[in-house]
């Protein structure tokens, strides 16, 4: 899934992020608005915020990259949005109601809901969107739609969706995931799925493009008309500077505000231990609900085989990598792979693979990759040679944790090596499944995405590309079967079992190593706007902080 709900598009895949990223594939999941009151003074600054990549496509149904994805959130709208207290809350849609049956719904239109060329958002617009993801394919988020029946205009501002059939979270995916677009400029558009979308792009989101100049920065500018969304700050100003130290540097010298996309452990300890060397600069952390793995290609031998794949985990050692890799800023994952934010969705009795090096090299014996000729590395069951290449993103943690992985796979005798790459680079080879393996991450603590995740579905291949985020290629008749009736299951105590099932069978497969539960790292600096809010899950990155942040600046 490539859509996400209103916060989720600006802080990314999955999938969502000030954290500690270890892969460009993190999962889109639908997350929390919080809407507030504006500041009487009104707008008033330039925030300007370090990203470690530059925008590529901000096609809200393209959009991949972080910084793609956070600019596609600012600037366009989905029907509802998410509050974690409130659960579904009005957003494009100003009111909507369901039949009793669950298979029909009805959306009001805001009547003041304004594309950024001043003209009025209508039912033909969303009508429009819906039927072009369907229309089009866009492989990415056409999931997210599949129960969707008819997407039909029936009235003025009025929207009816029926659907095939009645699924749990049906409305929460459809009505959060979608971005809408407007009808008069993608008519004209001659191909919709190559497109980039920086042609004067328009939406209806609370900020508009104002400039960009490719590779350097993006600007977003405020265009204070929204009808919902009321942001304290003039423009975010998106500076590319493809660095940590870069970052660091600029934001200790206040050229920027915060940074997004993570910063490495090390850097968060010696802003906390050394608090004069960065004068106004603070660092706050919050619980993530994402889980980091090593992920298998399980397309290809021998990560096909779950003799293997399960030897290698005991080989793993996860506590070392969270202590030296990541100061302590993360708590392991179970075998299940669902992260304690689930509440009751969260397997307890799947304990973390306890790391046994020994009982590692006996599994690996046992499945016939032995070490044939005595240099001390394990060849194939057939004799040939055995080396695992461990896709990583170019910057630490992750750099740091792929050669603690690699030191460790050679305890038990097995050859492996890192190839760091950059978020987009890295992204592209999972999407089109070249590799052997990867550090990546799952977000696993909204229900639904056990499907998105790991349902033999969402892991084909269509055109060369894997068509959702099965990126594993994992399969498992009990899985698939387990995990689409999930999707239909009311009832919360059965849902609940069939979900402690799953997470079972993901520990006995283990498509994945689970590694750990990053925890949310974000770094701010206090001269020019103060009032940063602090959200689990998401940092410092939030609309919230948008709403509350006071430029303070003279």
């Amino acid at each position: 899934m490539n859509g996400q709900s209103k916060l989720a598009r600006f802080l990314p895949i999955a999938f969502v992020l000030i954290v500690i990223v270890l892969a460009a594939c993190v999962a889109p999941t639908p997350s929390t608005i919080a809407p507030t009151t504006a500041k009487p003074s009104g707008p008033s600054g330039d925030l300007k915020i370090a990203v470690r990549d530059d925008a590529k496509n901000i096609n809200p149904y393209l959009a991949a990259t972080a910084t793609d994805q956070r600019i596609v959130g600012l600037m366009y709208d989905t029907l509802l949005a998410w509050d974690d207290n409130k659960g579904l809350v009005p957003w494009l849609a100003s009111e909507y109601k369901c039949a009793d049956d669950g298979l029909s719904c009805v959306f009001k239109i805001d009547p003041k809901a304004t594309w950024h060329d001043g003209t009025a958002l209508t039912e033909k617009d969303v009508e429009y969107s819906f039927n072009m993801i369907r229309e089009k394919q866009f492989p990415s988020i056409v999931a997210s739609i599949a129960a969707l029946d008819k997407v039909t205009a029936t009235g003025e501002r009025e929207i009816t969706m029926t659907f095939k059939q009645k699924q749990v979270d049906t409305l929460r995916f459809v009505g959060t995931v979608v971005s809408i677009i407007p009808k008069a400029q993608w008519d004209k558009v001659p191909d919709a799925k190559n497109y980039a979308n920086w042609d004067k792009p328009t939406g209806s989101g609370a900020f508009k493009l104002k400039e960009r100049v490719e590779g350097q920065y993006i600007v977003l500018e405020n265009t204070s008309a929204h009808y919902r969304f009321k942001p304290a700050i003039k423009t975010i100003t998106l500076q590319v500077t493809k660095d940590e130290n870069v970052s660091l540097l600029a934001l200790k010298k206040g050229d920027v505000d915060a940074i997004y996309d993570g910063i490495s452990p090390n850097v968060a300890i010696d802003i906390q231990k050394n608090p004069a060397n960065y004068p106004g600069i603070k660092v706050v952390t919050t619980g993530g609900t994402g889980t980091s793995t090593l992920m298998w290609n399980t397309r290809k031998a021998p990560y096909d085989n779950a003799a293997f794949r399960k030897a290698i985990a005991q080989a793993v050692d996860v506590d070392a990598i969270i202590k030296n890799a990541l100061q302590g800023f993360a708590d392991r994952a179970s075998a299940g792979l669902v992260p304690p934010a689930a509440g009751a969705f969260f397997n307890k009795n799947i304990s973390p693979i306890k790391y046994d090096d020994a009982a590692a090299k006996a599994a690996l014996d046992a499945a016939g990759f032995k070490d044939a000729n005595n240099d001390g590395l394990r060849e194939l069951p057939d004799g040939k040679p055995l080396k695992i290449e461990i896709l990583t993103l170019n910057v630490p943690p992750s750099t740091d944790i792929g050669d603690l992985i690699v030191a460790q796979l050679k305890k038990v005798g097995i050859n492996a090596s890192t190839t760091p790459l950059t978020s987009d680079a890295q992204l592209e080879r999972l999407r089109t499944a070249n590799f052997d393996a990867a550090l990546a991450n799952v977000s696993l603590s909204v229900p639904n995405m056990m499907f998105y995740f790991f349902n033999s579905t969402r892991g084909d291949m269509k055109d060369g590309r894997v068509v959702g985020n099965n990126r594993s290629g994992f399969k498992n008749e009990e899985y698939d079967k387990l995990s689409v009736a999930s999707l239909a299951e009311f009832d919360q105590a059965k849902r609940v079992q069939t979900h402690n099932r799953l997470q079972e069978i993901l520990g006995q497969e283990l498509p994945v190593v689970p590694l750990y539960h990053s925890q949310v790292l974000g770094v701010y600096n206090e001269a020019r706007f103060t009032g940063w809010v602090v959200k689990p899950g998401t940092g410092i990155e939030n609309f919230e902080s948008y709403e509350k942040l006071a430029y303070t600046a003279k």
